[in-house]
């Protein structure tokens, strides 16, 4: 009865032995698990910190791109604005350009009428000059032909008075002769002031055709095509400026939308 009972104990024993091994296999496989899934979690917690730095890294990167760029937009808004000013300057200048064509303009047909209104008076002075050259021509072989009869007067005095010839026509004679020296004389100073006249007209047309010469520099379609180009430029820049606009405004939302991940 002991030895049943000592074998009952024995066999109790070993199922006992067998289910606590069976227990210890369980839970050493169950360590081993826990063992894999800690190095698991350690690996995946070295990746989530690796992922983590990465992140802050291309956020700091993204920020500081974002930052050159905003400051690269703000340098070209401001140059856009700068040419934006200098071209609506250049509308000004674009008025005052075409008022200066208007009077270049007036002020060349004004000068074109002074240059014929002097030709024609230096045309008129020249035939009078003509002419008066012939009076004078005129007047010296009148005067020769004076001083000839004087002289024969004062040579031939006997046949003269024979011939009915009387002091009085030799003093009267004499007095035609001193007439036209003095009309010769005065027709020779009146010459002479004329020539001066003649000299001065023709200074003063070389000035108005070098003034003329100088007004004829305007050139009315080359300027109007520089304003036009002036104007295409403008709208340019006022596209380009409101594309940076556009861009910055992008720029910002994309930068809201990180900062909100």
């Amino acid at each position: 009865k002991d030895r049943t009972q000592m074998l009952e104990q024995l066999t109790a024993r070993n199922r006992e032995k067998g289910a606590l091994e069976t227990d210890l296999r369980t839970l050493r496989r169950h360590a081993d698990e826990l063992a894999r899934a800690l190095e698991d979690m350690q690996a995946s917690s070295k990746q989530a910190g690796s992922a983590e730095a990465e992140l802050r890294g291309l956020h700091e990167r993204e920020a500081c791109a974002w930052e050159s760029e905003k400051l690269r937009l703000a340098d070209e808004l401001e140059s856009a604005a700068a040419r934006e000013s200098e071209l609506a300057g250049a509308q000004g200048e674009k008025a005052s350009l075409l008022e200066q064509l208007r009077q270049a303009g007036a002020a060349s047909v004004e000068q074109a009428e002074r240059i014929e209104a002097l030709i024609a008076e230096r045309s008129a002075l020249e035939t009078d000059n003509a002419e008066m050259g012939e009076r004078l021509a005129a007047a010296a072989v009148e005067k020769a032909e004076l001083e000839r009869r004087v002289a024969g007067v004062g040579g031939e005095a006997a046949p003269m008075h024979a011939a009915g010839w009387e002091e009085e026509d030799r003093s009267q004679m004499l007095e035609q002769v001193v007439a036209l020296s003095e009309a010769k004389a005065a027709l020779g100073a009146e010459n002479k002031a004329l020539e001066r006249r003649v000299r001065e007209l023709e200074i003063q047309v070389e000035e108005l055709r070098a003034a003329q010469g100088e007004l004829s520099g305007w050139e009315p379609s080359r300027d109007s095509e520089q304003l036009h180009g002036m104007e295409l430029q403008l709208s340019e820049v006022m596209a380009e400026n409101s594309g940076l606009r556009k861009r910055l405004r992008s720029l910002e939302q994309q930068q809201a939308a990180v900062a909100a991940s």
